[in-house]
């Protein structure tokens, strides 16, 4: 009898002891930020596939919201009329939707193969959806960040993609400002895009090749709004309060990783205020521009790879948003490049401004840009610019707007930021940013 109450006690006690480590599981996953499966994981040593792949994983959804679409557009079946995005964020639901069918299709594209302007009409005149990124970085960053798995091959850069059909599969086709085309022959079924784009009906937007005031290789979609919403633009040190001010600083300060406490400070006589760091300097102007530089990094280092590249874009989106997004007012960013010099040995990430899918075209021409060597942090510029939506401003049809332009190449509707204020209206920006009607 003995025996049994003793055992019964020793039961009662591991019991305890494991209740004990259960709870402690509980309150340590809680703290952290992770599910109890995930933290016995990470005490038996065996990682999430995601955290060895990604280490920054987290940042990569900064990163996805920067590669969103301008502008889609979508067109049912051949001779179908055309729906055109009418803002960014029927844009950035588009893109979301189709998603599923572009990673598919970038995870089973084919090798690229020169396509013809006829063959680009031919996808753009049938059952398709078109997304316009404005920006233009490689393919293999885009499927990264939407979740697929690129072949080696997928290494081009890209501005405009089409997602088309031909014989029941998808095909891509993709081009950059320049007027190569090119295809790729996926695995995808076609029988969910076909579904998606019945989902739309045309709008009366148009391609300006099916009015023949430009060819196809020129892209330009032209919408039938005779009205957009005016802007107006100013430095956020200009305007700020003094205590959003110091918000402002503190959230530069810290997004570059200084100590407003230990690092050593001074106002030029400019106003441009001065934040050193050992080697490391922060400069911000009356202006509200901000530059970085960390010259103790400036060592020799070799092109990145293809996760390298996306892991730099992920960390640039972070950094940029999370300095940005407080202070951009109605705009929102969205990715300009990711470009590897080898001369120079730095990766240089360009983020620019948009509002409702329109780009904000201004000097500097971007709104963020950030420079790294390898994976190091070496270089930034940041400018600490407020748009707000102001009134609305009357446009002249884009067919005439057109139809006065000296050239098509960069023509578009654009926002304009000049020392007079924020212009909406046609432009061609490849000649200047010279109005165009």
């Amino acid at each position: 009898m003995g025996k049994i109450k003793n055992l019964c006690k020793n039961l009662l006690v591991v019991l305890l002891i494991l209740s004990a480590l259960y709870m402690t599981t509980l309150v340590w996953s809680y703290t952290m930020g992770v599910s109890e499966i995930e933290l016995i994981n990470r005490a038996l040593g065996r990682e999430r596939q995601e955290t060895v792949l990604y280490p920054n994983y987290a940042e990569l959804s900064y990163a996805l919201r920067v590669v969103t679409p301008l502008k889609c557009a979508v067109r049912a079946s051949e001779g179908a009329g055309l729906y055109s995005t009418p803002d960014g964020d029927t844009a950035s639901t588009c893109f979301e939707t189709a998603q599923v069918v572009l990673a598919e299709a970038l995870e089973t594209a084919g090798e690229p193969i020169l396509s013809t302007s006829y063959q680009w009409r031919e996808a753009l005149s049938g059952t398709m959806v078109f997304l316009d990124f404005d920006g233009c970085f490689p393919l293999d960053t885009l499927a990264r960040l939407i979740g697929a798995e690129p072949p080696d091959y997928l290494t081009a850069d890209a501005r405009y993609i089409v997602l088309s059909i031909r014989e029941d599969r998808v095909v891509l086709y993709y081009k950059t400002d320049e007027r190569t085309i090119y295809c790729m022959d996926t695995e995808s079924d076609a029988e969910y895009l076909r579904k998606l784009c019945g989902d739309y009906v045309g709008n009366g937007s148009r391609f300006a090749y099916e009015e023949n005031l430009a060819d196809a290789r020129d892209v330009l979609l032209l919408r039938p709004e005779l009205t957009c919403t005016g802007l107006t633009a100013q430095s956020v040190t200009a305007i700020a309060s003094e205590s959003d001010t110091n918000r402002i600083m503190t959230a530069v300060l810290e997004g570059f990783g200084f100590n407003a406490y230990t690092a050593r400070a001074y106002r030029e006589k400019d106003g441009t205020q001065v934040y050193v760091d050992e080697e490391r300097t922060l400069r911000v102007g009356t202006d509200g521009y901000v530059t970085y530089y960390n010259p103790a990094k400036l060592s020799s280092d070799t092109a990145p790879t293809g996760e390298a590249r996306t892991a730099r874009i992920a960390e640039a989106a972070r950094l940029v948003s999370e300095m940005l997004t407080p202070t951009l007012g109605d705009a929102r960013l969205y990715l300009q490049s990711g470009s590897y010099d080898a001369q120079t040995g730095l990766y240089t990430v360009r983020f620019g401004a948009a509002y409702d899918g329109i780009r904000i075209l201004g000097e500097p021409d971007f709104t963020a840009r950030v420079e790294f060597r390898g994976a190091e942090l070496v270089a930034a510029d940041v400018c600490l610019t407020s748009y707000r939506a102001s009134g609305t401003v009357n446009l002249i049809p884009a067919s005439q707007a057109l139809a006065a332009a000296s050239s098509t190449a960069g023509f578009g509707l654009y926002y304009s930021v000049t020392d007079s204020g924020v212009e909406a209206g046609w432009y061609n920006i490849a000649e200047s940013v010279e109005k165009a009607g």
